[in-house]
């Protein structure tokens, strides 16, 4: 066998020894389970038409593969729930600590410190506001987030819930969100 590969095959040329064709390499050939053929060497010709075949192929599948990882990546870092989320968010700390805190300050009575007020929400905090409410205050600063923030959420629905925590400072607040959004 060695000595075949190093002789050059001329063109059309044939093999000396017949080849047995397995039952599974025969494809609507006229040729018979079992029968000797002989072995033809493809025209270059032919060569380069199953080189540009397999050009194609790979190409195809490379631009699938790829298509799949833009994919999956799109589906991953273009989250809008997690966009969303962190809108709402954002515009309820702003709500919150430049003009819920300071209208609660102007409400606080001068026998009482602001520390006695706040003590008796810090269990079950102020009342509910709700997205709309987020998105009118303080002149509709924040009307730009609102087309997108109503397209996904109910905006009488998706509520927000502030309970002040020692220091009793504008930062010092936790809050909970019910979110009631499609995504």
């Amino acid at each position: 066998m060695g000595k075949t590969r190093d002789k050059k095959i001329k063109k059309n040329a044939t093999l000396k020894k017949p080849v047995r064709i397995a039952s599974s390499s025969i494809h609507k050939s006229r040729v018979k389970v079992g029968e000797s053929v002989k072995c033809v060497r493809m025209s270059e010709k032919d060569q380069k038409s199953v080189s540009v075949v397999r050009r194609v192929i790979l190409t195809v599948i490379v631009l699938a593969m790829m298509s799949v990882i833009l994919a999956v990546l799109v589906a991953v870092f273009h989250n809008p729930e997690a966009i969303i989320e962190s809108k709402i968010e954002s515009i309820a700390a702003d709500y919150y600590e430049n003009y819920y805190y300071e209208k609660i300050l102007d409400n606080v009575p001068s026998d009482k410190s602001i520390g006695e007020l706040m003590t008796k929400y810090a269990k079950g905090g102020f009342s509910d506001v709700s997205l709309r409410q987020l998105m009118l205050f303080d002149s509709r600063r924040h009307a730009d987030a609102e087309a997108e923030l109503y397209k996904y959420c109910d905006p009488d629905e998706t509520l927000v819930h502030f309970y002040p925590e020692e220091p009793f400072d504008a930062k010092g607040y936790r809050v909970e969100y019910k979110y009631a959004c499609i995504f």
